[in-house]
Order: C-alpha cells, then structure tokens, then sequence
C-alpha cells in the first residue's frame, strides 16, 4: 500500500472503571503493550494525555490498488483473501436484536453491535474540529468515511482524534482510544466532493475489537443489495440511533436510502441484520442519503492489513 499516512499520539485506551469490572486486567495488559509499526517524527507513549503529536506525516491519498481489484485482478496484496468477513462477538457480550421500529435512540450501547460503533472527535490540520462515526471490522481494524479523515472544505488531514465506543458522556462510556493511529482514504477532495472515493480505514495500536466486537464485511451485487433491508447506526451530536429500510444501487459505488441520517452519521456502517457492513454512510440532502458500498477493492484493502 503506497504512501500511507502514518501519524502518533499519546496512547490512552483505557475501559471506563464505572462500566466494566474487567478494566484492571485490561490495564495490567496495557502496561506491557509497545508501540508498533512505523512511526514519524512524534513520540509514542502511554497515559491519558489528548494532546498531539503532529510529527512529519505526509498526507497521501490510497489509490494503490483501485483498478486492479475492481477489474477482479489479483495482486500481492489481494490474491487468497476470503470474499467476506465473519463479524466477532467477545464473549459473554450481550447481543441486541435489531427491531423494526423506525429511528430510535439506542438505550443499550454498551451491547453488540452498538459496542463496536465509535462516537470520533476529529480535529483536523486547518483547525477544523468535527465530530463523526466509525465502526471496528477487525480486532484493530475501523471503517469510516474519507471525509472524518481528510477536511473536504480545506483538503487537510485530521491531527489527532478520541474514539469513544458505547458513549453515553465524556463521563460514561465503554471504551476510549486515543492511541496512535495509521489511517488511509480515497481522496483528499481538491477536485470536489465525489462519493465514489469517500471512504477512510484506519490501523489502530490496540486489538479494541477484541473488546467491542467488530462487524463483518461483505462486498454485495446490485441484485443482492436491492433484495435486502438495511440499517444504518451512528452518532447524532454524540447520541447513538439507528434506522433501517431498502437501499437503491445508484452506481458501482454509490447506494441510495431514505433511512434517516443526521450530521455525525458520517461514517456510520450500513448493515444487513445479521451484522454484514455493505457500506459507509457518507452523505445526505433533502431527498436521500448515500451510502459508499462495499467493493470487492475495499474489500481486499481492509483484509490486507491483517
């Protein structure tokens, strides 16, 4: 993958004590994990300091394989991964049935798959600061939208970001990671706002979902997306709701819904009820919301970085 965008700050995941008894076992593991993988200019380190590290990250967009995997070409990256992925339950975790209800405001955060769903504060180089969704899809894997990472309007990358999985306040909440992140996305919109390549994954330094969970990911055909009903689940002005209801195929990357977003439902998974993402919630107007699909090139970019 060329031209990764690496960037480090101060390592700070942590369980909320108030939440779950677990958090001293997991502490007691944090005290002997070590930063890994390449890293800039900046530090590495342990606390609960928010503060940054700016280090000398380039910002880059990740275009390495888009014409390849979308032709069905394999390369070293692609060749012999599996057309989907399994979603992850920790164990002992409760598990929520997805109701037919309309827009709600989930009451149970703490359980999956709501678990496995972030409330981000990003803030961004120009000095923009912007709050969005995010979902874990692998033990240090998340999806989002390319615009939580890169600020559409003044095309610079985000400095550093908190995520807050089951967040109810700053005070209560299940899970916080403000560890270092690697983080790559589809474009930096200097050419305009295109969905097409609205997409971001990020490579946290933390296996989190082995403590939230994590949702599968599976690349659908036109025909398949069409048969299914949907939902979509993410943060409102930090209140976690979901809604469901049938998608259009608008073309190879873009799906259409009237199911209700709001801002800060940038980034949120788009869902089949058995916990597939099919798509990254990227934008709204007055008539429907848009969602990036699954392609079988993201795909293969997420499983890669296992």
């Amino acid at each position: 993958m060329r031209n990764a965008i690496i960037y480090t700050v101060f390592f700070g995941g942590a369980i909320n004590m108030n939440k779950k008894v677990s958090a001293v076992i997991l502490a007691m593991l944090m005290l002997i994990m070590t930063a890994c993988g390449a890293t800039d200019n900046g530090n590495t380190g342990q606390g609960s300091s928010t503060e940054s590290n700016t280090g000398n990250a380039t910002p880059a967009m990740d275009t390495s394989l888009e014409v390849a995997a979308e032709n069905g070409e394999e390369t070293e990256l692609t060749k012999n991964l599996p057309e989907s992925q399994e979603p992850f339950v920790p164990d002992g975790v409760e598990r929520t049935v997805i109701g037919y209800d309309g827009r709600i405001k989930v009451t149970d955060v703490d359980t999956y798959p709501f678990r496995a769903i972030a409330y981000m504060r990003m803030h961004f180089r120009c000095g923009c600061n912007k709050e969005g969704t995010g979902f874990m899809v692998g033990d240090d894997i998340m999806l989002t939208a390319g615009h939580c990472l890169c600020c559409p309007d003044h095309h610079q990358t985000v400095d550093y970001m908190t995520l807050y999985f089951g967040y109810v306040s700053d005070n209560d909440y299940f899970y916080k990671y403000d560890g270092k992140i690697t983080y790559w996305y589809g474009t930096d919109f200097t050419e305009g706002y295109g969905m097409n390549w609205d997409y971001g994954y990020i490579k946290l330094d933390e296996d989190v979902g082995q403590y939230t969970g994590y949702y599968g990911i599976r690349a659908m055909s036109d025909e398949e997306l069409e048969e299914e009903l949907l939902y979509v689940a993410g943060y409102k002005w930090g209140e976690l709701k979901y809604d469901y209801g049938p998608v259009s195929v608008n073309n190879e990357y873009v799906i259409t819904y009237l199911m209700d977003t709001q801002p800060g439902n940038s980034g949120s998974p788009v869902s089949t009820y058995d916990n597939y993402v099919v798509a990254i919630n990227v934008a709204e107007n007055d008539n429907n919301n848009f969602g990036r699909r699954i392609t079988y090139d993201l795909l293969n970019k997420i499983l890669s970085l296992r």
